[in-house]
Parts: C-alpha cells; sequence; structure tokens
C-alpha cells in the first residue's frame, strides 16, 4: 500500500460471540503523533500522562500527546493558507487573531483527504476554520486486537456467551483515543474544537463532530477520541457522525403523522440465543405514548425469513429496526445479516442486497438501526463493505455496530435511543444519550459500538412529535390541534408555470441543515390573481406540512378595515387549540405565545391581502421548518429586506388568458366568433379578474353572441363600469379603487393626472413636467404608485399603466380635476415633448436648438422639465425612450385644444422618424397638421406642413400628389417672403421633377434654391442644394464639375458637424464616381457614408447607400458581397414601407 496508508485485517473464524458476531483479528501496528512548527506551538502542562481533574480544561503537552500515542507517527501540523469565508459565513477573529468564519450551525467539520504528501485535514467550526498537513505511518493504529475486544466488545455481565471475559480497565482504549485526538486536534484545530464547545455549551447546545474520511480512515474507531485536556470521551460531549459522501444527498423527510417503525427480529436456530423479547418490550414502552397520541406506529414483521422482510419493507416504513446476528467476512470483505431460511437455520444475506430491498418501496426508510454485532466493521480498501455504509448508500441515515454488542447494552441502546427520538431529539443526539446510557448501565466500553452513518446533511430525519405540547381546545396540554385551514382551490386556473416552478424552487432550496423561515410574498396589481396562485401552490404542497395549514385574510384592500395582527394571532392560537383564557390580552404576549406553540411545527401560513409588512411580522411563526406565504398589492418591501423572497405576477399572456376563457367558455363558443374573442382578450389586457368577469358575463347569457358582448365593451368610457358583476370583489372599478384609496393624496394626485395623459406609458421628465413638480418629488411619487402595483417601472424611469388601470385614472381625473387644470397638465405635458425633442433633434443633426418659447406652448415658468442630452447618445435613446408617448402626442394634439402646435411638435419629430423609416407615419402627421393649419389659416403653417407632407410622399414614390403640395409650399413661402422656406420647398420639386424626368428643370430649380438659402443665410439649407446641383450637372454630362460641388457640399456639412449630411454628400460623391467608371472610389464612399449613418441612426439613407454599394461591388465582380448589400437594402426598403424601391432593386 502507498507510505502513511493505515491497514487492517480481519479473519473469518466462525460463528461469533456476544450479538451474533464474527471474531476481529487486527494486524499489529501503531501510529504516534509529532509536532513539526505548528501554528500554535508546543503547549505546557503536566507530562504525567493522566488526566487532570481541576476545573479548567487545559492542553495536553507534546510529551503527554506523545506517551499516550505510540501508534501515530510523522504527524505535521503547518499553519494554514489564507481561506476564503464561505457561503452563510462571516470572517471574524479567532483568540489567535486569525480570520476565521461562524458557521451557521453547530458542528465541527473534519474533512479528511489524500494529497500529494499524505493526509490533509479542514476543519470548519463554530469558532473559525483551519486546514494542516496530517501524515499518518503505515503501521496500524491497533497493536493487539484482543485487548481491543476485551475493552470495547466484551461486556462484564450478563454475556450472551459464557466464554466472554470481564472487562478491563479501559487503559488501551484511552491510549487509542488521544492518540486519535491528538492526530485531529493539534495547533489551531484544537484551540477551534475547544472554542467551539464552549459557545455550544454557553448557548445549551450539543456540539456535533462530523467526521468526512477515506476509506482506510473511516474503519478506525474514532467513536474513542479521548480528549486528555478534559478527561473524557469525546462522544460523551458531542455528538459524532460519520458523513458518507455519497451523490446526491437526500433531504429531510416531511411525515405526516404517525411515523411507521418497521421492527424484525431474526434469530436461526444455529447461532446464538439473543434475549430479543426484552429489547421489543422495551422498545415498546419507550414509543408508547407516542403511540397513543398517534404520532408513531410500530409494527413488527412476522416471520423471521428474508421472504417475510422483503415483503414487510415493500409496504414501506420510516425506520426499519432489526434484531438478529451481523458479521463481516474477512475472504470477501463484505459485511452480512443473519436471516432464518425454511429450515429455521442461517441464511446470510450481503448488505448489498439489503440495501437494494430497502429502496424498492416509493417511501424508503430514513433510517435503519441494525442492532446486530459487526454491521458497523469494514475494509480500508471499500468504504461501502460493510453494512451499515453499504445501506447508507440508499437511506439518508443508519446506526450499526462496530464491534460485538451484548445483549443487555443492545437492549439500553434500542430503548434510550428511541426514547430520545419520541422527544424529539436528533438521530445524532439520540445515539451519544444512548452512548452515556449503555456506559451508565453496565459499567463497560460498549458504548462505543455504535456507528451513525449519515449521507443526509440533517439529523432530523423527520419530524415526530410535532407540536406535543400545543393544548386541545379546553386547554388541556397533549392533545395535538393541527389547523387545515386553506380555503379550497379555484375552480379554475391555468398557466402561472413560471412563478410556480420559482415558488417550488425556493421550497427546495431551503431545505436541509441550513434552512430558515421560509417567506415567500406574492405581489402584483388588483385583481391579477395572487390569491389563486397562492391557494393553488399551497394545496400542492401541503402534504410538507403535517402540524398545520393556517390561513387568514387580512383584509388589507376591500370594503373592511385591514385586520389587528393582534386579531390574526389570537385567530391562529384559536387554530391550535389554546383557549380563550390562555391567550394573552396584548400583541407581544400572543406572538411570543404563537412563536412557542410553533417552535418545532412544519407548518404552512398563507397570510392573504396583507397592507403592509408592519401587519405580517408579528405573523411569522417561531419554527425555522415553517412556510410563510404572503400576499399583497403592495411590494413589502420591509419584508423583502428583512430576506423575503418576493414574486412579483404580471398580466397573463395572450395564450394564457385565450386558456382561461376556454376553460370558462369552451372552444366551439370562442371560435365561432373569432375575431370578438380577440377583441374581448384585448380589451382585458391579460387581467384574470376582467377575464373572468367576461366570461361570468357571457356564462349568464349562453345565447348572446360574442360580438354583442364585444360591442357593450367597445366604448371605452363604459368599459369599467360593464366589467362588473355581483359583490364588491367582481367590481373592476371598486377593485382598483381599494388600491387608489391607500394612496397618499400626492400620489392620488398624480395617478388622476396620469389618466390625462393620452398615452399609458410616460417618463420621468414627462410626469415631472405633467404633475409640474421637481423631478426629486415626482420621483418618491411614482415609486409609491410601483409599490401599490398601480404602475410599473418596465424600465429606469420609464412608467406603464396597464390599459384598464389608465382607463380608470382618465376617469378619475374627470371626476376630480378642473377642465382647466387637465389641460394644463397637457399642455405642460406637451411642451415637454416639443421643448425635448427640438434639442435631442439639434444634437442629433448638429444644429443649435431653435427656441420655440415665442409659441406660445411653453413659457419659462410652465413647469416643462427637460432632461440634460448632452451627446447624439443621449439624444438617441430619448427618442428611443418616448417613441410611443410621442407618437400618441403628435396624433392626439392634431385634434385637440393644441392643435396649433401640432406643426412644431411634427417638425421636432420629423428627421428622426424619418431616419428610422417611418415615412408612412411622417406623412400621416404631416396631413394631419396640413389640415390644422388650414382650419386656422395659418400661412407659414400651410407651407411648412405642405412641404414636409409633399417631402414624405416623395419618399412614399407618389411623386403626383408630392408636387401638389410642394407647389403650394413654395407659392406660400414666395408669397410671405420666406427666401429659406421657398429654396427648402423647390428643392424638394426639383427631385420630383428628376424622378419624372425632367432633370433639367430639376437642376434650373436647384440652383434657384442655393441662391434663396444664400440669401437666408442659411449654411445647412446652402449644403443640401449645392449638393443637389452637383448630383443634376453631372447627370446633365458635367460629372467634374459635378463632384466639385458635391465636395463642396461635403466641406459645409463638416463645418456644421452635421454627420447625416455629409453621409448624404459622399453618397452623391459615391454615384458620380460610379457614372465615371470609379468603381473602387465610389466603394469607398459609401462604405464611408454608410458609417456616418449608423452613427446618428439613419436608416432611410442606410437603406438607399446600401443599394448604391451593391452596385458598385457588383460592377467590381464582387457577386456574393454585392448580393448581401441589395438583400439588407430590400430588407429595409420594406420595413419602412417603400415599395417603389423594391421595385426598382427587383428590376435591376
Amino acid at each position: 500500500m502507498p507510505g502513511g496508508a493505515v491497514r487492517r485485517s480481519f479473519t473469518f473464524r466462525g460463528r461469533a460471540r456476544g450479538r451474533g458476531c464474527v471474531g476481529l483479528r487486527l494486524g499489529e501496528g501503531r501510529c504516534g503523533v509529532q509536532h513539526r512548527g505548528g501554528v500554535g506551538g508546543e503547549r505546557e502542562g503536566s507530562d504525567s500522562g493522566q488526566p487532570t481533574s481541576t476545573a479548567h480544561e487545559r492542553t495536553p503537552s507534546s510529551r503527554e500527546v506523545m506517551s499516550r500515542a505510540p501508534y501515530v507517527s510523522g504527524l505535521s501540523l503547518e499553519p494554514s493558507p489564507a481561506l476564503r469565508p464561505p457561503h452563510g459565513r462571516r470572517w471574524v477573529r479567532s483568540g489567535r487573531g486569525r480570520e476565521v468564519s461562524m458557521p451557521l450551525n453547530r458542528d465541527v467539520e473534519i474533512h479528511v483527504y489524500r494529497d500529494a504528501n499524505g493526509y490533509r485535514l479542514d476543519l470548519r467550526s463554530l469558532a473559525g476554520d483551519t486546514s494542516a498537513s496530517i501524515q499518518l505511518s503505515s503501521t496500524q493504529i491497533m497493536a493487539d486486537l484482543g485487548a481491543v475486544k476485551r475493552e470495547v466488545g466484551l461486556p462484564a455481565a450478563p454475556a450472551r456467551d459464557a466464554g466472554i471475559e470481564p472487562a478491563g480497565t479501559g487503559q488501551p482504549l484511552q491510549d487509542v483515543g488521544a492518540a486519535l485526538f491528538g492526530a485531529l486536534f493539534s495547533g489551531d484545530a484544537f484551540a477551534l474544537y475547544r472554542a467551539s464547545r464552549v459557545e455550544a455549551e454557553r448557548q445549551n447546545k450539543t456540539l456535533r463532530l462530523v467526521l468526512r474520511l477515506p476509506p482506510e480512515l473511516a474503519v478506525l474507531p474514532w467513536e474513542l477520541l479521548f480528549d486528555e485536556s478534559s478527561g473524557d470521551y469525546v462522544c460523551h460531549r458531542c455528538s459524532l457522525v460519520r458523513y458518507v459522501p455519497v451523490p446526491e444527498p437526500l433531504r429531510a423527510l416531511t411525515v405526516a403523522p404517525p411515523v411507521h417503525i418497521l421492527g424484525m427480529t431474526s434469530l436461526p436456530a444455529d447461532l446464538a440465543v439473543l434475549n430479543a423479547d426484552d429489547e421489543r418490550r422495551l422498545l415498546e414502552t419507550a414509543l408508547r405514548e407516542l403511540r397513543q397520541r398517534g404520532l408513531v406506529s410500530l409494527r413488527w414483521v412476522d416471520g423471521e425469513t428474508w421472504a417475510a422482510a422483503r415483503d414487510a419493507l415493500i409496504s414501506g416504513c420510516h425506520v426499519f429496526h432489526f434484531i438478529g446476528h451481523g458479521s463481516f467476512d474477512l475472504a470477501t470483505q463484505h459485511g452480512s445479516i443473519f436471516f432464518a431460511d425454511r429450515h429455521g437455520n442461517s441464511e446470510p444475506v450481503a448488505a448489498a442486497e439489503l440495501a437494494k430491498l430497502l429502496a424498492v418501496p416509493d417511501s424508503p426508510p430514513r433510517l435503519a438501526v441494525l442492532n446486530s454485532c459487526l454491521t458497523g466493521a469494514g475494509t480500508a480498501a471499500d468504504a461501502f463493505a460493510g453494512v451499515g455504509s453499504m445501506l447508507v448508500r440508499r437511506i439518508p441515515a443508519v446506526v450499526a455496530m462496530q464491534f460485538p454488542i451484548s445483549d443487555d447494552a443492545a437492549i439500553t441502546f434500542a430503548q434510550t435511543f428511541y426514547t430520545a427520538l419520541a422527544r424529539d431529539r436528533g438521530v445524532d443526539e439520540a445515539v451519544r444519550v444512548a452512548r452515556i446510557d449503555m456506559g451508565r448501565r453496565s459499567g463497560t466500553f460498549e458504548w462505543a459500538t455504535p456507528v451513525l452513518y449519515l449521507r443526509s446533511q440533517d439529523s432530523d430525519l423527520f419530524h415526530i412529535q410535532g407540536d406535543g405540547d400545543t393544548p386541545d381546545a379546553a386547554g388541556r396540554p397533549g392533545t395535538r390541534v393541527v389547523p387545515a385551514e386553506l380555503p379550497p382551490i379555484p375552480a379554475v386556473h391555468v398557466g402561472r408555470q413560471r412563478e410556480l416552478g420559482e415558488l417550488d424552487a425556493r421550497l427546495a432550496a431551503n431545505a436541509g441543515p441550513d434552512g430558515r423561515l421560509l417567506v415567500l410574498t406574492i405581489g402584483g396589481a388588483g385583481g391579477i390573481g395572487k390569491t389563486a396562485l397562492a391557494l393553488h401552490w399551497a394545496h400542492s404542497v401541503q402534504r410538507r406540512f403535517p402540524d398545520g395549514l393556517l390561513y387568514v385574510n387580512l383584509r388589507g384592500f376591500g370594503t373592511e378595515a385591514p385586520m389587528d395582527p393582534a386579531e390574526a394571532v389570537r385567530h391562529f392560537l384559536t387554530a391550535f387549540g389554546i383557549d380563550d383564557q390562555r391567550i394573552p390580552g396584548d400583541l407581544d404576549g400572543r406572538t411570543a405565545l404563537y412563536r412557542s406553540v410553533t417552535a418545532t411545527t412544519r407548518i404552512l401560513v398563507l397570510l392573504d391581502n396583507a397592507v403592509d409588512s408592519a401587519q405580517v411580522r408579528p405573523l411569522l411563526p417561531g419554527s425555522r421548518n415553517a412556510v410563510v406565504l404572503v400576499t399583497s398589492r403592495n411590494q413589502l418591501g420591509g419584508l423583502i429586506s428583512d430576506g423575503a423572497t418576493p414574486v412579483t405576477l404580471d398580466f397573463m399572456s395572450h395564450a394564457d388568458a385565450l386558456a382561461l376563457l376556454t376553460q370558462r367558455l369552451g372552444g366551439a363558443r370562442l371560435d365561432a366568433d373569432a375575431q370578438a374573442t380577440s377583441d374581448l382578450l384585448d380589451f382585458c389586457g391579460g387581467l384574470p379578474l376582467a377575464l373572468s368577469i367576461v366570461a361570468a358575463r357571457a356564462q349568464i347569457r349562453p345565447r348572446t353572441l360574442l360580438a354583442s358582448l364585444r360591442d357593450e365593451l367597445t366604448d371605452e368610457g363604459e368599459r369599467l363600469d360593464l366589467l362588473a358583476i355581483e359583490g364588491a370583489e367582481t367590481n373592476l372599478r371598486a377593485v382598483f379603487s381599494w388600491s387608489y384609496k391607500a394612496l397618499t393624496p400626492q400620489a392620488q394626485r398624480l395617478f388622476r393626472l396620469l389618466g390625462v395623459n393620452r398615452s399609458p406609458e410616460v417618463g420621468l421628465y414627462g410626469a415631472a413636467s405633467l404633475a409640474d413638480l421637481p423631478v426629486n418629488r415626482v420621483r418618491s411619487r411614482l415609486r409609491e404608485l410601483d409599490g401599490a402595483h398601480l404602475l410599473d417601472e418596465y424600465r429606469p424611469q420609464r412608467y406603464r399603466l396597464h390599459d384598464l388601470l389608465h382607463l380608470y385614472a382618465a376617469a378619475l381625473a374627470e371626476e376630480v380635476d378642473p377642465l382647466d387644470d387637465r389641460q394644463a397638465c397637457l399642455r405642460r405635458l406637451f411642451g415637454y415633448y416639443l421643448d425635448t425633442a427640438m434639442v435631442a433633434r439639434a444634437v442629433l443633426i448638429g444644429d443649435q436648438p431653435s427656441s420655440n418659447r415665442s409659441s406660445g406652448l411653453t413659457t419659462a415658468d410652465a413647469g416643462v422639465r427637460i432632461p440634460p442630452i448632452q451627446n447624439r447618445a443621449e439624444a438617441a435613446a430619448w427618442f428611443d425612450a418616448e417613441d410611443a408617448s410621442l407618437l400618441a402626442a403628435v396624433t392626439n394634439i392634431a385634434t385637440g385644444d393644441l392643435a396649433e402646435f401640432s406643426g412644431l411638435l411634427a417638425w421636432s419629430v420629423d428627421n428622426v422618424w424619418v431616419w428610422r423609416g417611418r415615412v408612412h407615419e411622417v406623412a400621416s402627421i404631416w396631413r394631419n397638421a396640413a389640415d390644422a393649419a388650414d382650419r386656422r389659416g395659418d400661412a407659414a403653417a400651410i407651407g411648412r406642413a405642405n412641404r414636409l407632407l409633399g417631402l414624405a410622399l416623395l419618399r412614399l414614390g407618389d411623386n403626383a400628389q408630392a408636387r401638389t403640395h410642394l407647389e403650394r409650399a413654395a407659392a406660400q413661402f414666395a408669397a410671405l417672403g420666406d427666401p429659406g422656406g421657398q429654396a427648402a420647398a423647390q428643392m424638394n420639386l426639383a427631385t420630383a421633377l428628376d424622378r419624372d424626368g425632367d432633370p433639367n428643370a430639376a437642376s434650373q430649380l436647384a440652383n434657384s434654391s442655393l441662391l434663396l438659402f444664400r440669401t437666408a443665410a442659411d449654411r445647412r439649407g446652402e449644403a443640401h442644394a449645392l449638393k443637389a446641383v452637383g448630383r443634376y450637372r453631372a447627370e446633365l454630362g458635367e460629372p467634374a464639375e459635378g463632384l466639385a460641388d458635391c465636395t463642396g457640399s461635403l466641406h459645409i456639412f463638416q463645418q456644421l458637424d452635421d454627420l447625416d449630411g455629409q453621409a448624404d454628400a459622399l453618397d452623391d460623391m459615391g454615384r458620380i464616381h460610379q457614372q465615371l467608371g470609379k468603381h473602387d472610389q465610389a466603394r469607398e464612399l459609401y462604405e464611408r457614408a454608410l458609417d456616418l449613418y449608423g452613427q446618428v441612426g439613419d436608416d432611410y439613407g442606410r437603406a438607399d447607400t446600401l443599394k448604391h454599394l451593391g452596385d458598385a461591388r457588383h460592377a467590381l465582380g464582387e457577386t456574393d458581397s454585392a448580393t448581401a448589400a441589395w438583400h439588407l437594402a430590400t430588407e429595409l426598403f420594406r420595413a419602412q414601407g417603400r415599395h417603389h424601391r423594391v421595385r426598382l432593386l427587383d428590376a435591376t
């Protein structure tokens, strides 16, 4: 074997002495301990080798350790490397000045593993963490097996075998235990162990020592660990667990009472006679009280054969207790237990076979207790060779015996072990208590025989006792009351699979030893289905909560006042059977009693319709095994900051909404009028309550067509009134009102004003302008509305109301706010859109924003809040964010009281919308603006609207209509004496003439426009006109002159920092180079233009240039890249509705 390993040999001798054991012989060997400059250094103290009896614990000296341990040699403890704090811990300072981390449990975890230099130990504890190198020699830890058997496995009296010798002094066991202790606990490890034990005892807890060991070390008798500094065995003061590292550790099982214990006695005639009757009797006595209360059941297998065990185990149990004989065979290196065959003689069954059988039931046992000899023995080569270690691969916990055990010791163990479990002790603590009692009763060392194997992190394998101290309704202790208060599951429930999965995942993640009180909040708007989801999930997991299901409607939002937490706690105490006389009068007293009653329970508490976190906190139970589910229209930020997990409900998807209506009305009725169904779904907007009301109205009138119901709901002014049936809970306006009434007056006003806005969404600065408030003040009110789920902050500083809530807000505004106030709000909001759009447009095109204060739409003190826009990225982002709101504003302003300003607002968005390919919308807004200007008789507005409408139609390929509007615009501007306006109209008209095949007329108009722009001192207009002049000169046979004009235009655009204008000039220059056959230069110019278009987001210009780039690449023989460019151009043309360009491209 490799150096440093520990070898053990076993010899099968035949039948066992004592309780069904085989003889065991370990080869000779020793091990010792040696320090080599450890962190702690050597400790001072007596070197007498005897444990002290002083009141204070002391640390053994090196000589003491060495005198006790001729078995371990070559141990090296070195300073541990820097450790990062593991998850769930916090760094603190240990007593030696090192930074350590505080775990959240009572364990001292020791992980020993092999590395290149031998073994390494990692220790984690209450007091801190450390790591050390351990080198064990290849000598064996026990020099003589006979001495160990005399001291541990062979009791004094009464004996099951006449040949058993009296017990010895125990000195060899102390020596072995001290050696093992010194190997694990030296230097920092000892200091952390001692500090952890002191802290655990201070908290009235039992420290648990968890060993994770390689196979060659797992066979050693770690239950004998002896602490010389305190003069006692570690497992008398600490629970000791051998943790088996198997894949997929099992979680603790929630068991609805009773817990089923299956006992079996197998006493083959050819093996030693055991006193099984006494053990059965005492086990039944230990469990009598719990059996009478219905918390535990105990049944015995009828028979002693393998077949009898198989049939009984298949029917399932929670605990399997075996009384009989066991062995460990050296030849096969496998453990067995003995059943009787059909003749009554012994039939050994390998541990692997029993493990398979235990795993057969749907719910395998959580614990197996093998009260048989050598079921805890093993081999250094295989961690799973023994019976106990093999079984724990299939079930969470196994108690087995590593040495022979006598009848008396086995009976004492069983009685004390189950008595401790019956008092709700963990399985590790039950084993520790049983050890103490075994030693007290027999005066021997057989207490070292039991071994506890765990694959579960939690020693609370299941909850046996429940709330044993809960009084009954009359106040008598001892009667267990299990509340079951959940209302029925709603008749119809569809969708919400993501949310249900999230709740399931949170519950699963909270399982295990580090679990805590789990608080889950379900938030969302009124009518969104919070209670339905909570009830659906609670019913689906109710079996995990055997101690009760509590429910209360806290009336946070409704027709009644919110429930006082004291009243809710009283309700819960009554549900647990506490009579009125025992319930304190004050909230603190009631909460304390409630948490005491629920301290050890597995319960689910559903707190429905909470108003805020303060109402909920007193209702949180005292058990870490409990789950609290809270529904509320508020976000409950206080609970979330305390550690609660929020689950927020959104409105239903179209598919889920359709599924809900289908369940209620049937697919045939919906399919009969698919359009009406689609409209109804749109009206409800995925709000489950609205969908349920629509379905109920349709069910009440089964012969009415859905189209009739749709027609009734079409009128937005009537829709809320029609979405109501019997009772306030199914009246949408009433349901919304409960959330509205819970707001502060300031938030109520803002909510109403958001209804004045024609769009259901708004930005932070838009809301500030609407409400005439500073940004910081309106932000806090928006936060309140968001917290009440009356609007949704779907992106930072962007807010949206559900369509039905928007209708409700608008209705409230009409009822509460005077018309003048509402109009002033709209004026400020439109002023915000106009002023900010002008600024953003100017930044994008590199211009100075023209002041529109003289327009009368806004004034310096009008309450408009403009966000800072410093660069093109911020300008583009503002247009992106406000896109839908701008469309609503431009559309609505054209027909409202502010129609005179529609042209200004249209002007502010014209360029950006064209760049984004929204040419049809641009044409629509300019047509509205032109109509509004005509109604007002505003000559300047008529000229501007007709020019830009003509330009939009020109872009859409409607040359005839475009020329009509452009000619009217040119004449209007000429009459007004506006050279800049006249020049722009003429230049656009020149494009129409050119497309109609008259480049000469186009060239003349372009030259006239150039002069007019220069007269108006409009440099940007001059650059556009010069570019047009150059394009037409090239077209008319003067390419060199045309190229010079376009180059001059590019220079002006560069001076103005107009990137889009530069791209336009580069595109025209590229077309002239193509005309000259210089396709390389043309390709380069097009690529430069595409880069500039990309910087400003001009997809309109980009589409044209991509078409030209394809032409240049095709001329150069670059067929694939040409096709790619044409393909992209076609996609953009189609998206922009420029079908004439698609046809033109297809023709080429």
